[in-house]
């Protein structure tokens, strides 16, 4: 099969959190801009909470979460928990999960009840995420995060008005550092770094990926900012987080600390034995010695179909 490149050139249109994605449609006589969306939102007693920090005294929250489906379908979401790096278990109508699935028909919303047992004392950085299933997403091309992710997050101290969270794993992951000559910001999947050229990236499709027990592919991070001290990636294979292999050790998170260097690869090995088509993302998390609003610490790659024979 010839193989396709999929470059991500200069201009690129990514839009995440809860902003959704942009569907671009051409004719002869024009080209049309639909913009549809996933809304994401918490509340309390159905009123929005803005606040990025609250502190409680308990170990325990129960927290209203409002979604909308602003596209003219129905949407089947997944929902996704993460605590300081690491996924959790929730609880919905007295039931516990890992992963809860959400149906919103077209054009309307719902608002859902999550219990949170057993968090830290200190700092807890919540993020939830949504994941969108949706069939006719195509697994051959690059599917950017906005289509299929939504998040927000939220900070929540017990009994710690004033700390805040750093990862304490030392030790980073190996990253290859080199004057990559792309500068389309973001994280990405790639398969190596011939990958990333002057006039594009090309992202990672399951067509460059031989069958195989074993996957290898890169994390392109292509993100420079001087306020982070270090940052994680969290890899989720079917909206679970997984380990995977870097320099022959097995990891959950993948630690970062050269954020002073905008560009770099960090290989990855990923298993699969179960057979089927799996979906894989990454997230990465930024962490800076002073507050930073989530939308300037949270990154999405694109997502990445594997078929599993």
């Amino acid at each position: 099969m010839k193989k396709k490149s999929i470059l991500i050139f200069i201009i690129v249109y990514i839009i995440v959190c809860c902003t959704g994605c942009i569907q671009e449609t051409t004719s002869e006589e024009k080209k049309q801009s639909i913009m549809v969306s996933t809304g994401m939102r918490f509340c309390n007693n159905g009123t929005t909470i803005r606040e990025e920090n609250i502190n409680i005294n308990s170990n325990t929250l129960d927290i209203e979460i409002g979604i909308d489906n602003d596209y003219p379908f129905e949407n089947i979401y997944t929902l996704i928990l993460l605590n300081n790096g690491k996924q959790e278990k929730y609880y919905i109508d007295k039931q516990m999960y890992l992963n809860y699935d959400i149906s919103i028909n077209e054009k309307s919303n719902k608002i859902i009840n999550v219990g949170i047992r057993n968090l830290n004392n200190g700092p807890n950085e919540l993020i939830f995420m949504l994941y969108r299933e949706d069939q006719r997403i195509p697994k051959d091309i690059f599917i950017s995060p906005g289509i299929y992710l939504t998040y927000k997050a939220i900070t929540v101290c017990v009994n710690d008005q004033d700390s805040m969270y750093s990862p304490q794993n030392s030790e980073p992951a190996l990253e290859i550092l080199q004057n990559y000559g792309e500068d389309v910001k973001g994280i990405f999947l790639v398969k190596n770094s011939d990958c990333i050229r002057k006039n594009g990236v090309e992202v990672l499709t399951q067509e460059n990926l031989q069958d195989t027990d074993i996957y290898k592919f890169n994390l392109f991070r292509n993100i420079s900012k001087t306020e982070f001290s270090k940052g994680i990636f969290v890899v989720f294979l079917d909206n679970k987080q997984i380990e995977v292999y870097n320099n022959g050790k097995k990891y959950f998170n993948l630690i970062s600390n050269n954020l002073q260097t905008g560009k770099t690869l960090i290989p990855v090995e990923l298993e699969i034995k179960e057979p089927g088509t799996h979906s894989c993302f990454a997230l990465f998390i930024g962490y800076s010695n002073k507050e930073l609003p989530y939308m300037d610490r949270l990154y999405v790659s694109n997502l990445l179909f594997i078929n599993k024979r």
